[in-house]
C-alpha cells in the first residue's frame, strides 16, 4: 500500500492525538480496517472512506485535498495492478491504458446520432484532445449551429481512449454556480450525498481527487463562461469538451472551435439520411428551397427532415411553399421536443432591456447587414450605449460578426432565422410608435452620411467636415474618408429604409433619402 497515504494517515492521527479505535468511531468504520490501513495490509480504501477519514480527522484545504489526493492515487493504482495481474493469469497482453475492472466506469455520454454528417475539419482537430498538451476543447456557436451533436459525436468517437469512463453534463448555459454539477458528478464518482462537502472549492478538489490516476473525457454542454468551468476542469490524464454559445477563449490552454452553418451540400445530405435520398433527389429544386428557407443551421434542417419523414404523403414542394411564408415559419420549425425558439428564447431572456429592445427592432429591417454606429440610432441613444448593447447581442450569439465593407467598416447581420424571432419579439414587446420613432431616427442618420458623402464628392475636404448629432464624429469621418466605398456598402440599406420609412407613413424622410442617393450618383462622373 502506498507509504505516501499510510504516512500521511498516521501523522494526521498522531497529531489529533487519537488512537486507531478512536479513529475508527468518529469516521464510521471499523477499528480493524484503520490498523489493516496503517499496515498496508488488505484492500484500498474506498473513495467514501477516504472522504470519513479526512472529515474525521479535522482536514481542510490543502491539506485535505492533499490528503485525499492520496488516497485516490492508492486506490486507482492498487486496482490498476489488480486488473493487469488478472489479465495477465488469462494469459492476456497487457494494454497500454487499460480500464479499471472493478472500478464502475460511468458512460453517460448521450446517445451518438448515426446520421450526423459534415464537419469534417471540426472532427479532425477535436480528435487530438488528450494528445500532446490539449487537454481542453470547446465548441461555440449560436443556437441550433449543431455544438451539442457535434461533442456528443466527438465524444465517441474519442470514448476509446479514456477506458476510465465518459461523464456528461449538462450546464444549461443559464447558472455560473458549478456547485450543484460537481455533486452530480461526484455522486456518478460513487460518493452519496451526506458525504459531499458543500463548499465549492472543497467539492472541486475532491473532484480532481477522484479523477486522479484515471483517463476520463468529461463532456460539459451549455456552459456560460470562465468562472463556472474552472471547478469542473479535470486533473492531467483526463480531458473536457465543452459547447457554449461564445468563444471560451479566456481558459489558459484551451482549444477552441466556432461554428458556422452548414453549406447547402450538406444540409441537403442530411435531409437525405433522415428522409431517404430518393424522396429528395427527386425534387432538387425544392430540396435547396428547404435548405436555404434553413439558413443551414442544423438543427431547421433536423426538424424539416423529420416532418417530412413522419408525413410520407406531403411532397417536399409542398413542405418548401408552407415554410415560405415567414410569419408562421417558427411555429412550424418544431417537431416534437426539437425546436428553435427555446435556444432563442433563452439567449434572448439573457440581455438587458437596452439590447433586447435593439434587437427587436433590428427584426422590422430587412437590411443584409449593418454597421456599429446604427444600433445608436435605431436606439436613440449614444454611441457607446449602441456599442454596448450591439456587443451584448454578439456575445448572446444572435448577431453575426462579418468581415470589414469596402469602407473598412466591420458589419453584423442577423440569422434569417433569428430575424423571425426578432420581429416576433417586436410586435410583441414594442409599439408601433416607438418603432417608428426608432426608424426616423435612423433614417435621418443615414441621410445625414448621405449628405456627407454628397459633401465630400462635390469637393469639400475631409477635414472640413465635421460630425453632428445626427451624423456622428466615427461615421461621418469614415464617409468622408471614402465616399464611394461607403455608399457602395450601404447602397442596399438606403433602399430598405427608403422603402420602410414610405410604408410607415414617413413619406417625406423616404423622398429625401431617394433624392440624395440621386444626386450622390449625380456626382459619380466628377469624382477623380
Amino acid at each position: 500500500m502506498s507509504d505516501r497515504f499510510v504516512a500521511l494517515l498516521r501523522r494526521h492521527r498522531l497529531r489529533r492525538r487519537l488512537t486507531q479505535e478512536a479513529l475508527a468511531e468518529r469516521a464510521g468504520i471499523s477499528t480493524r480496517s484503520v490498523g489493516a490501513i496503517e499496515r498496508g495490509a488488505g484492500r484500498a480504501p474506498r473513495p467514501q472512506t477516504i472522504e470519513q477519514l479526512a472529515t474525521a480527522l479535522v482536514l481542510a484545504g490543502d491539506e485535505r485535498a492533499d490528503f485525499i489526493n492520496a488516497g485516490h492515487a492508492l486506490l486507482w493504482a492498487t486496482r490498476r495492478t489488480v486488473a493487469r495481474s488478472s489479465r495477465h493469469r488469462a494469459g492476456a497482453p497487457p494494454q497500454p491504458t487499460p480500464a479499471m475492472e472493478d472500478v464502475p466506469s460511468p458512460q453517460q455520454l448521450p446517445a451518438d446520432l448515426p446520421d450526423f454528417v459534415g464537419r469534417t475539419d471540426e472532427l479532425a482537430a477535436l480528435s487530438c484532445i488528450g494528445t500532446g498538451s490539449v487537454r481542453l476543447a470547446s465548441v461555440s456557436g449560436p443556437p441550433g449551429v449543431g455544438k451539442t451533436a457535434l461533442a456528443i459525436h466527438a465524444g465517441h468517437r474519442l470514448a476509446p481512449h479514456f477506458p476510465d469512463g465518459q461523464l456528461y453534463a449538462s450546464l444549461r448555459g443559464t447558472s455560473d454556480d458549478p456547485v450543484e454539477v460537481l455533486g452530480q458528478l461526484l455522486h456518478t464518482l460513487g460518493y452519496d450525498e451526506p458525504t459531499l462537502p458543500g463548499g465549492l472549492d472543497a467539492r472541486a478538489a475532491l473532484f480532481r481527487a477522484s479523477l486522479a490516476g484515471r483517463r476520463v473525457l468529461l463532456v460539459l454542454d451549455d456552459a456560460t463562461g470562465h468562472r463556472q468551468i474552472e471547478p469542473l476542469i479535470p486533473p492531467d490524464g483526463s480531458v473536457a469538451l465543452l459547447t457554449s454559445r461564445l468563444p471560451l477563449t479566456g481558459i489558459p490552454g484551451i482549444m477552441t472551435l466556432d461554428l458556422g452553418p452548414l453549406n447547402t451540400a450538406t444540409a441537403i445530405e442530411l435531409m437525405c439520411q433522415v428522409v431517404g435520398a430518393q424522396r429528395i433527389h427527386a425534387r432538387p429544386e425544392a430540396a435547396n428551397q428547404l435548405a436555404t428557407i434553413c439558413g443551414g443551421l442544423p438543427l431547421a434542417v433536423r426538424i424539416v427532415s423529420a416532418r417530412l419523414a413522419a408525413r410520407p404523403s406531403w411532397t417536399v414542394e409542398a413542405f418548401a411553399d408552407r415554410l415560405a411564408d415567414k410569419r408562421r415559419r417558427l411555429d412550424e420549425l418544431r417537431h416534437g421536443d426539437l425546436a428553435l425558439r427555446p435556444g432563442l428564447e433563452l439567449a434572448y431572456g439573457a440581455l438587458s432591456p437596452a439590447a433586447r429592445r435593439a434587437f427587436a427592432l433590428l427584426g422590422e429591417l430587412d437590411v443584409p447587414s449593418f454597421p456599429e454606429w446604427f444600433l445608436a440610432a435605431l436606439l436613440r441613444t449614444t454611441p457607446a450605449a449602441g456599442t454596448s448593447a450591439l456587443d451584448e447581442l454578439i456575445d448572446a450569439r444572435l448577431l453575426e460578426t462579418l468581415g470589414p465593407d469596402l469602407a473598412g467598416q466591420p458589419r453584423f447581420r442577423l440569422h434569417d432565422v433569428t430575424r423571425l424571432f426578432a420581429r416576433e419579439r417586436r410586435e410583441a414587446e414594442i409599439g408601433q410608435d416607438d418603432w417608428e420613432s426608432g426608424l426616423s431616427r435612423l433614417g435621418l442618420t443615414l441621410l445625414a452620411l448621405v449628405q456627407v458623402a454628397g459633401r465630400r464628392m462635390a469637393g469639400e475636404r475631409p477635414d472640413a467636415i465635421q460630425g453632428t448629432a445626427l451624423a456622428p464624429h466615427p461615421a461621418a469621418s469614415t464617409v468622408a474618408a471614402s465616399p464611394v466605398d461607403w455608399y457602395e456598402a450601404e447602397r442596399e440599406t438606403v433602399a430598405v429604409l427608403a422603402q420602410a420609412c414610405f410604408v410607415a407613413g414617413q413619406a417625406e424622410l423616404a423622398r429625401d433619402l431617394t433624392n440624395n442617393s440621386i444626386d450622390f450618383y449625380g456626382r459619380l462622373p466628377a469624382a477623380s
